[in-house]
């Protein structure tokens, strides 16, 4: 007669809680991320009369942009969170506010349409399609027509060969949240992906509503690319501290695709910021007279941002292997705070 856990959904997460703000950034609504961040202060306060001893299941963990920063492990306790969850040890108002609503995320683009799907409810599907497998000779035609095609590879397998006009977004944590920001709800994708994931990618990317996959290529060797005519390009990876003696000599331009409480905290010198979600929005103001340098945390987004340049036709690229994380470990300089 006693109950063994509770399902938390968009509450209270591991080491982390739900953010209020989601659908004002995402979908111009009114201000109402204040109102939501007392709102959810005094749901804590709730949720602090729970036992101990019940098992707490989140309905996101990490990578999820639905809170700052998701902890990794799939469920917790109310008593572990009780202790450990910085949301849950505040006993002012007005400072939990100001801490819930500082330092967010940016809300990707796909959460308005979530705002829709969940009011009209989304596409029926009978069941997971089954993707088409389509032949690697169909894949310039359907770039040249402007299609969105998603490498799933890795970081260091896209950059040494793929496939002009491309985009690599990595198949990991953090994967559904770059698709939702950089995939239209407008046209059919494809994916580059190996067969084994592809139907599991497909059931990640129906959570979003990203339900017009159209087919997916797998990635042959580079001698199968070459024998299907298919042109390959590549851009370079650099070390922090190779990187340091290029911002060093003032040959290259650097970008911090990362978000704006990262950038806040701390950054490269003369880098600029432009989060990854909006890099290709500013494409047209970027010099094309010294190589680009991406870098973020730890080397992923960059990666995701130097394949939208290179698909936007801009050659000397350089993504900086191990992000700000090893340029600090390494002591090189930051610049701290705003």
């Amino acid at each position: 007669d006693k109950p063994m856990g509770v399902f938390t959904g968009d509450f209270v997460f591991v080491s982390d809680v739900g953010r209020p703000d989601r659908l004002e950034k995402a979908d111009a609504q009114t201000v109402t991320a204040e109102i939501g961040a007392h709102q959810m202060y005094h749901s804590l306060e709730r949720f602090k009369q729970l036992p101990d001893y019940l098992q707490l299941w989140p309905g996101h963990g990490a990578g999820s942009a639905c809170g700052k920063a998701l902890g990794a492990v799939p469920s917790s306790t109310v008593g572990y969170e009780k202790l450990f969850n910085w949301a849950l040890q505040h006993d002012d108002e007005d400072a939990f506010v100001a801490a819930l609503l500082e330092g967010q995320p940016e809300p990707p683009r796909y959460f308005a349409m979530m705002k829709r799907l969940n009011k009209l409810g989304p596409k029926v599907l009978h069941g997971t399609p089954r993707v088409q497998h389509r032949p690697i000779q169909d894949l310039t035609r359907l770039l040249n027509r402007g299609a969105r095609v998603i490498d799933t590879r890795a970081p260091e397998a896209y950059a040494s060969a793929h496939v002009p006009g491309t985009i690599n977004i990595p198949y990991g944590s953090s994967f559904v949240n770059w698709a939702g920001w950089l995939i239209s709800y407008e046209q059919p994708f494809y994916l580059i992906a190996e067969r084994h994931l592809v139907e599991q990618m497909a059931k990640d990317l129906s959570q979003i509503g990203l339900d017009d996959l159209d087919g997916y290529f797998e990635p042959p060797n580079l001698g199968g690319w070459q024998e299907a005519g298919l042109s390959l390009q590549s851009y370079q990876m650099a070390t922090p501290r190779q990187v340091a003696q290029h911002i060093m000599a003032d040959d290259v331009y650097v970008i911090d695709v990362r978000n704006q409480a990262e950038w806040e905290e701390e950054r490269l010198p003369a880098a600029r910021h432009i989060m990854l979600g909006y890099l290709e929005e500013h494409v047209e103001e970027l010099p094309r007279d010294k190589p680009l340098v991406l870098h973020c945390r730890a080397g992923t987004r960059s990666a995701i941002g130097a394949s939208l340049l290179q698909a936007s036709g801009i050659t000397g690229i350089i993504n900086m292997v191990g992000g700000i994380r090893d340029w600090t470990a390494d002591g090189l300089p930051v610049d701290q705070g705003i």
